[in-house]
């Protein structure tokens, strides 16, 4: 008796592992189903990178003077971390939220990004690229880069990352 309690415990454990991964898949496809204006900046290749997210990593980009010069500068991104699941998911739902961002205002000529985020999926990663001084975030990839301007709330929450 004792053993079919253990079976029938283990099997209730394995059905809450599976429905909580499908609650997750289910999460990710609706914000992208109620966000159009912010999934009309990716390519269908970024979104499914989204939808089978493994890891975000998060680099600071910064300025060094380049070896022999006196006034040179060159960039280079510095690893500061790898999300965590938890803050993967506050990640994407303040990301993929349309009310985020400042769809009227202009692209700046003041865009110098300070923070990348490199997306990855199993086999494929994209960057997003985002610029304090302009508060805008640049979305990347082999095919171009498109930037959007951000609200006061999104920008408090990249430069925390």
């Amino acid at each position: 008796m004792s053993h079919l309690k253990i079976v029938h415990l283990l099997l209730l454990v394995m059905l809450m592992g599976c429905k909580s991964t499908c609650v997750r898949t289910q999460t990710t496809s609706q914000l992208i189903d109620n966000n159009p204006r912010f999934v009309d900046l990716l390519s269908e290749k970024q979104i499914a990178i989204i939808e089978d997210l493994v890891s975000v990593d998060v680099y600071n980009i910064q300025s060094y003077l380049i070896e022999g010069t006196e006034n040179e500068y060159s960039k280079k991104s510095v690893f500061v971390k790898t999300l965590s699941d938890k803050e993967k998911i506050s990640f994407l739902n303040m990301l993929i939220n349309d009310a985020h961002y400042n769809w009227e205002k202009e692209e700046s000529i003041n865009y110098h990004p300070n923070i990348q985020y490199l997306l990855k999926d199993t086999d494929e990663q994209f960057l997003l690229l985002y610029s304090k001084s302009s508060q805008e975030l640049g979305i990347i990839d082999l095919e171009g880069q498109k930037t959007v301007s951000v609200q006061s709330n999104l920008n408090k929450f990249l430069i925390a990352k």
